[in-house]
């Protein structure tokens, strides 16, 4: 049987759509959260001189010359970026430019640090993912997060993981990258040359989301949150720590309060203990909304009880409870009397970095590549040349340069 990754070529080079079976829809019910994500889902320089002859009186009496408008410079441009030669076009298929990642040849930018008019977005993060845009391209299991964050009155495109599109002259399909829930790589390819963005990704193992795919290509994007090399997750389980800890509550009578990102992180420790319990545990508001596009999604989660805001009189002892890190301050975990706080995270892998950070417990729980993660990653793409962003960049790249590689900072 061939591979997942070997299908996904097959159907790139056919050209047909790479639809998967996802994970069964719910027969519950519509509640208002799963309604917003079904509304997703069914929605689908020129360089000027130094001196700018506009901008300075000359002393030749002789009119000024008529000051080209902003869309008679992109016109031209885009008439400069067709002429110019296909290698020209891939040595910067994708550049930064004010707006973030761009590709001028698709005529899109990738995750976009403000709103443009086609947003291609790798996941739905706030520092991926910004409101405004004309239309957010999507995976389809991603779309609901995308549009419980952005609003449901955005334009959709919805795509299937390994299904090609073109835009532009440019054709681009998204891969999973096992960060959360949609979570995409996108996969560019102009004139026979192929770019890969990655986005966030991880290699580990995550039940709330889609496992990562190695896409074979010539320039690999990669991130590089954690890319020194003491970075390397434990070979022991996070989730079972949590859950050991959250017992050892139960049995002495206090509260576990679990710090721990709303979206991804949250669902990834509240998808990974339906190993071992079937209690239910507290969420903050704010995670709520998130738990129910993950169950529109098909992801099973641990059952959940919103916390209520008056919690007087009101015993929370045994219980787990999962809140964002912006609520880890004593005028808000006051309220649940005796407890522990913990915080799920990669940074938590440090020797001392919890109680730096003024937490009891620390769970080493990332959704992001470690560093032996992200050189195998590397390796996979089969890419001859690697730029990277984000981190801790410029270790990487040095490193990848001690081993012949080409590489360089993205900027």
């Amino acid at each position: 049987m061939a591979s997942a990754p070997e299908l996904r070529a097959e159907k790139l080079e056919s050209g047909t759509s790479g639809a998967e079976s996802g994970p069964k829809e719910s027969t519950a019910e519509p509640r208002a959260h799963e309604r917003l994500a079904s509304i997703a889902l069914g929605a689908y320089s020129r360089a000027r001189p130094t001196r700018d002859p506009w901008r300075f009186a000359p002393s030749d009496p002789r009119p000024l010359p008529k000051r080209p408008t902003l869309t008679e410079e992109a016109t031209l441009e885009t008439m400069q970026e067709r002429q110019a030669p296909a290698a020209m076009v891939n040595e910067r298929l994708v550049r930064w430019s004010s707006n973030g990642l761009y590709c001028e040849a698709g005529g899109f930018y990738i995750d976009p640090r403000r709103a443009v008019d086609r947003a291609v977005i790798t996941h739905a993060h706030g520092d991926h993912l910004k409101r405004g845009s004309g239309e957010y391209i999507a995976s389809r299991s991603g779309i609901g997060l995308v549009a419980h964050r952005v609003s449901s009155r955005a334009r959709f495109r919805p795509l299937e993981f390994g299904e090609p599109v073109e835009l532009g002259s440019v054709r681009v399909t998204l891969f999973p990258a096992g960060h959360v829930l949609g979570s995409a790589q996108v996969r560019i390819e102009h004139a026979g040359k192929v770019w890969v963005i990655s986005g966030d990704y991880k290699r580990e193992s995550d039940p709330s989301c889609e496992p990562f795919e190695p896409v074979l290509c010539d320039t690999f994007v990669t991130e590089a949150t954690f890319a020194r090399a003491h970075f390397q997750w434990q070979t022991s389980d996070p989730v079972g720590e949590i859950f050991a800890w959250w017992e050892d509550g139960q049995r002495t009578g206090r509260a576990s309060i679990l710090y721990s990102y709303a979206l991804g992180k949250a669902q990834r420790v509240l998808a990974s203990l339906r190993r071992f319990t079937d209690r239910r545990v507290l969420v903050h508001p704010y995670i709520d909304p998130i738990n129910e596009c993950y169950r529109a999604a098909g992801i099973e989660l641990l059952p959940t009880e919103t916390l209520p805001r008056m919690t007087a009189g009101r015993s929370f002892a045994g219980e787990l409870i999962l809140a964002p890190p912006r609520y880890h301050r004593e005028s808000w975990y006051r309220r649940f009397g005796r407890r522990e706080t913990g915080f799920a995270s990669g940074w938590m892998t440090r020797p001392g970095a919890a109680r730096a950070r003024g937490f009891d417990r620390g769970f080493g729980l990332s959704d992001h590549a470690d560093w032996p993660a992200l050189l195998r990653t590397i390796e996979e793409t089969g890419a001859t040349r690697v730029l990277v962003m984000h981190g801790h960049a410029a270790d990487i790249v040095s490193h990848l340069r001690t081993l012949g590689i080409d590489a360089s900072v993205l900027e």
